[in-house]
């Protein structure tokens, strides 16, 4: 399978949210594909850009992937969704940005998950099959 791209927009409106944004719409394209390894590197500090922190704009993005890859994982469960799942998702951080970027990844993942055990269990659709 060929690689995959999202764009961020244009520079000067780039912000956390744009990157939280991009996290969701990662997750549902893997799905839509079928891409059970993906892989994040948002190269905007390669490109210049210096207003997001690295590990602060991985954690956005990473957030977001997890929230929607739960509420994935809860349609296909329920049966509203085909079943699928993403077997790795790596993010790319430079030498530089690398303990900032572990750091922020995992706290962020963390701090979802706890937020993930307080959601709704009730299912999404009251109808049967």
């Amino acid at each position: 399978m060929s690689p995959s791209s999202i764009g961020l927009g244009e520079e000067k409106d780039l912000s956390l949210d744009t990157l939280r944004e991009a996290g969701r719409i990662a997750t549902r394209e893997a799905v839509r594909l079928k891409a059970s390894h993906v892989a994040w590197a948002p190269v905007i500090r390669d490109e210049g850009n210096t207003s997001i922190e690295v590990g602060a704009g991985d954690r956005a993005f990473a957030e977001q992937m997890v929230s929607a890859y739960d509420t994935e994982k809860r349609l296909q469960a329920q049966g509203l969704a085909p079943e699928f799942s993403i077997e790795t998702f790596v993010i790319q951080a430079g030498p530089t940005f690398f303990d900032s970027a572990v750091k922020q990844v995992g706290e962020g993942i963390a701090s979802e998950m706890s937020q993930i055990s307080r959601r709704d269990a009730s299912p999404y659709t009251s109808a049967t099959k």
